[in-house]
């Protein structure tokens, strides 16, 4: 376990109603742990207080691969391998006057000191193999991010975030107001820092989202935790009943139900026609409909369904039965601004 909270209880600041109640949840080293709620459930505000920015803890105990871990601060956080995307980019996350360079390497400015001073040869180095890696769409590094489009500017905080090498990293609706392609890109980026043993909390408002990124969901209801469920527990009805405090049962994961799964299925080859198998998620779009049989677990039938021309939401680990692939949902706040072409 990476990140492991137990018994959270944090009094807001000054002014503030909002708090948050016997809050516990564990995040495992490539695990996506999703959290959800309706808006004020407190999702924002776990994650500031996880990064040092909100809120008095006056009970419960937090821990950082195995150590405690009480932040005073981000940089604090970002020292003990935590990092945060933050849900207003443009308020939090971004310089919008400054270029590219400027903002992807403003969170790991101490590591490119040189003396007093800041190493720009090594600050142009590593923004350009960020932009690179995230295929951010710049005409230079001294672009302004206020010009780009919502999906790159997105990329630019993640590329922030990842400079600092987090274990952690903390998603705050990482795909609000960005166009379709961006959000497939969210989340292949999603799988490759899995895969790569990073441990995800994936905080959205969207049901969807959770539902076919996450490997584990905690729904919040008014700063307590509403509901906790596997992955192949969970659907919409369910997380929202949990999300309105009217589910009365906590669903625990049981990993050992579906543990055969996982062997199986790097067996099955009837896969759709489209579908790529990455990193133990599903990702791509069918160019005809199509639903294929998978294995199944506790007579639960797998099935992959997808939709000519969709734009692949969700993939599922091979280690889960997954429901059926859900179409892409298109944010309609960023339709009707006009999508972001990314």
């Amino acid at each position: 376990t990476l990140l492991a909270v137990r018994g959270l209880e944090v009094a807001p600041p000054h002014g503030s109603s909002r708090h948050l109640h016997a809050i516990s949840l564990e995040v495992r080293a490539g695990e996506v742990l999703g959290l959800g709620g309706l808006m004020g459930a407190g999702r924002s505000e776990l994650l500031m207080h996880l990064y040092g920015l909100w809120g008095e803890r006056r009970s419960g105990s937090v821990e950082l691969d195995g150590e405690p871990y009480a932040a005073r601060g981000p940089r604090e956080a970002q020292r003990r391998g935590l990092a945060l995307v933050t849900e207003d980019r443009k308020r939090f996350g971004l310089v919008l006057q400054q270029g590219v360079a400027f903002n992807v390497s403003l969170s790991s400015l101490p590591s490119l000191r040189r003396g007093a001073f800041v190493d720009r040869d090594a600050e142009v180095l590593r923004a350009r193999s960020m932009v690179d890696d995230l295929r951010i769409k710049a005409h230079d590094l001294e672009q302004p991010v206020g010009t780009l489009s919502g999906g790159n500017q997105q990329k630019v905080v993640l590329g922030k975030a990842l400079l600092t090498a987090p274990r952690v990293l903390l998603l705050d609706e990482p795909t609000r107001g960005v166009d379709v392609g961006a959000r497939l890109e969210v989340y292949e980026l999603i799988n490759r820092l899995t895969a790569a043993g990073q441990a995800i909390v994936l905080a959205s408002s969207e049901l969807g989202e959770l539902l076919g990124m996450s490997d584990r969901i905690v729904m919040l209801c008014e700063g307590r935790i509403g509901g906790v469920f596997a992955r192949d527990e969970a659907d919409q009805e369910t997380l929202l009943a949990a999300a309105m405090g009217r589910l009365v049962e906590t669903h625990v994961v049981d990993r050992s139900r579906c543990a055969a799964v996982a062997a199986a299925r790097l067996r099955h080859e009837a896969l759709s026609p489209g579908l790529v198998v990455q990193h133990g998620r599903r990702a791509g779009a069918a160019a005809e409909p199509a639903i294929t049989p998978g294995i199944e677990c506790d007579g639960i039938r797998e099935q992959v369904a997808a939709l000519p021309g969709q734009s692949v939401l969700v993939a599922r680990r091979m280690a889960r039965v997954a429901a059926p692939l859900e179409h892409a949902e298109v944010d309609q706040h960023s339709e009707a601004r006009g999508q972001d072409v990314a």
